[in-house]
Formats: structure tokens, C-alpha cells, sequence
């Protein structure tokens, strides 16, 4: 369930993923209707589910990560606020590398059809890998990516926006999972 679930938000994820990142700098879309519908044009269905297999996988292996250790520290704690904390904090663990992936994926598979598109898309692509590369097939993108975040910036590369992660995934579930058992508490 949860692999379809992501397979049907992946596309709006990236697109406002997308529109987000270039606000900053010269907005290339007018909203999120207006990517969709360039990318789709530009790119076909395969341009919106870009990256979608490479982060379903990292999205399951967090996912039985959280399961996992929620039931255990719950087990152990009885403490719905400790263990939906700890759980969060470990899946975000494992999710962070493919997050970190899939955000260049998404970026380095945009192709430019106007002027302007080529202009901001350069300033945001410091990698530089050939249109082979960025265009190819399955996993060759993700491969490259993968061997440039660990060249440039190491092991630590993959996991430079954990601390962030841990305290906004982990507040988030633990009091999702403490509201929960609160409520539940009242109405069974």
C-alpha cells in the first residue's frame, strides 16, 4: 500500500519540489499546473516519474525501518511519544541518502527548451554530466549521482540534512503517535 501511495504523489513531489527550488531564482513555471503540464510536454509521463523506482525503494526500506522500531520501543517504553520520535529518527536515517539522490535526479533530468529555461538551469547544475548520462537508462543517473555527492563531499554528503530531518520527521510522529493514542484512549 505504501509503494502505491508513492507511486501516485511522486509526480506532485517533484513538481513542487521543482517550483519551490526555482523561486528562489527566476521562476520558470507560473505554478504547479503550469509544471506540470511543460514537463508532461517536454518530457512525456517519464519526466514526472523520474527517479520514482530508486525512491520507492529507499521509501520501503524507511518504512520497515519505522514499523519496526516503533512496535519496539513502544514494547519497551510504552511511551507513544518516545517511540513514534524514535522511529521517525531511524526511517529518516535511511531515507536521507535517496533523498538526497532523487533531488539531483530531479533537477539534472529537466530539459530546456527556451533561453530562459537554459540560463537558470545552468546555474542550477554544477554537475555537469553528459546528456548520455542525464537522459540514459534506469539507475545510470542515480549511479553517477551517487559516485559525485561521495567524491565531492563524502560519506557525510548523503546525510548533511539528517539533524534537520530527525527534529522535524521525529516532533512530527511523536506527537501524531502520542495525539493518536490520546484520542483513542478517549473514544474506545
Amino acid at each position: 500500500m505504501i509503494i502505491e501511495l508513492h507511486f501516485c504523489t511522486f509526480s506532485h513531489q517533484e513538481v513542487q519540489y521543482f517550483v519551490s527550488y526555482i523561486a528562489e531564482k527566476e521562476k520558470l513555471y507560473k505554478n504547479i499546473t503550469d509544471a506540470f503540464r511543460k514537463i508532461y510536454r517536454g518530457q512525456g509521463i517519464n519526466g514526472l516519474f523520474r527517479g520514482v523506482t530508486f525512491r520507492a525503494f529507499g521509501q520501503t526500506l524507511s518504512s520497515l525501518t519505522y514499523v519496526s522500531t516503533y512496535e519496539s520501543v513502544r514494547e519497551l517504553t510504552s511511551h507513544p511519544f518516545l517511540a513514534g520520535f524514535a522511529a521517525s529518527c531511524t526511517a529518516s536515517c535511511i531515507n536521507c541518502p535517496f533523498d538526497v539522490v532523487n533531488q539531483y535526479v530531479i533537477l539534472l533530468s529537466k530539459q530546456a527548451t527556451t533561453p530562459q529555461e537554459v540560463r537558470i538551469l545552468k546555474s542550477l547544475q554544477p554537475l555537469r554530466f553528459p546528456k548520455e548520462i542525464r537522459h540514459g537508462g534506469r539507475w545510470i543517473l542515480e549511479s553517477s549521482v551517487i559516485r559525485y555527492v561521495g567524491n565531492q563531499h563524502g560519506f557525510k554528503g548523503f546525510w548533511r540534512a539528517l539533524p534537520l530531518l530527525m527534529i522535524n520527521n521525529g516532533l512530527h510522529s511523536a506527537l501524531w503517535w502520542s495525539s493518536f493514542e490520546f484520542v483513542s484512549g478517549i473514544y474506545i
